[in-house]
């Protein structure tokens, strides 16, 4: 099977993709910004192959990518699929005209 990176993956719909794709036999490397999130993540499932692995790396910080790069590199992670859950639920609030901000709007979507 092959290898995916999903961001967002310590969240409600993060984790069920995660369990999703490891049921379906994929090698999975998740994020989450804190890692008391990404450790719960990871016992949540009886994965101990080698075929699951979280890092902590937060989108809205400048050197994010350089840190997951770093990180794919250490863990000799070479994802063949990606899927991009990661957000930032700042970006999502209804201001009081009723609509998101459309820089915030982009905002959630700039990885």
């Amino acid at each position: 099977m092959s290898a995916l990176l999903i961001t967002g993956g310590t969240g409600k719909l993060g984790r069920v993709l995660v369990g999703h794709f490891l049921a379906r036999g994929h090698d999975i490397i998740f994020t989450g910004r804190r890692s008391v999130s990404v450790d719960e993540t990871r016992s949540k499932y009886d994965v101990h192959d080698g075929r699951l692995k979280g890092v902590v790396v937060d989108f809205t910080e400048p050197d994010a990518i350089p840190q997951l790069m770093s990180q794919l590199h250490y863990n000799d992670f070479k994802p063949e699929g990606l899927v991009n859950n990661a957000r930032c639920l700042e970006f999502l609030k209804v201001g009081a005209d009723g609509l998101v901000a459309r820089d915030h709007f982009l905002g959630e979507f700039l990885v």
